[in-house]
């Protein structure tokens, strides 16, 4: 067989030789610049595929960052309605308050008086008070004589200001006929 192509190649002129080289390299050449053309196509549709997709990405982006704005709006829009929902909130609570308004609680002022039924006679009855002062904490004070044993001051409720639906402590002081003892008139 290498004697066959030996012959083949010693049969064949050097212009035959030639136009083959030529054959060859032109084919290859042609190889070469398809290979070339269709690398740059790609090349190029891929460049524009990643250009349409980088703009598709800043396009989702700025709507994005329009969502944010919007919604930090409306988050600012929420926010300042439930501020002004809770000062109206605690305004109708200022106003319907039975007690004293304190550090934005309203502390009911109660007023208990043990001996308010035996009237006239309550002063003959050593009674007690209970009740609530403007810090809500509960005190109780009794009746009690005076230093000269010869009043009584008598713990009582009463409403402050009429007609609030509050009920405050006070004091009256009496005079004993026949003296004090223990926190009440002698009878």
């Amino acid at each position: 067989m290498e004697q066959q192509e030996d012959q083949n190649q010693k049969s064949t002129s050097p212009v035959q030789r030639k136009e083959k080289n030529k054959l060859f390299l032109l084919i290859l050449v042609s190889v070469l610049l398809t290979n070339v053309f269709v690398g740059s196509g790609v090349f190029f549709w891929q460049k524009n595929s990643f250009k349409k997709q980088i703009s598709d990405l800043g396009n989702q982006l700025e709507q994005m960052k329009n969502d944010n704005m919007t919604l930090r709006a409306q988050i600012e829009d929420l926010e300042r309605a439930v501020s002004e929902a809770a000062t109206q909130k605690e305004e109708i609570e200022k106003k319907t308050c039975k007690g004293v308004w304190k550090n934005g609680i309203c502390v009911e002022l109660t007023c208990v008086d043990s001996d308010v039924n035996e009237k006239p006679n309550d002063i003959y009855i050593k009674g007690s008070v209970t009740y609530t002062d403007e810090n809500g904490v509960e005190n109780t004070v009794y009746d009690e004589c005076t230093g000269s044993k010869m009043q009584v001051n008598e713990m009582w409720c009463y409403e402050s200001p009429a007609g609030s639906g509050n009920y405050v402590q006070g004091k009256m002081v009496y005079d004993c006929e026949k003296g004090c003892l223990d926190g009440a008139c002698i009878k």
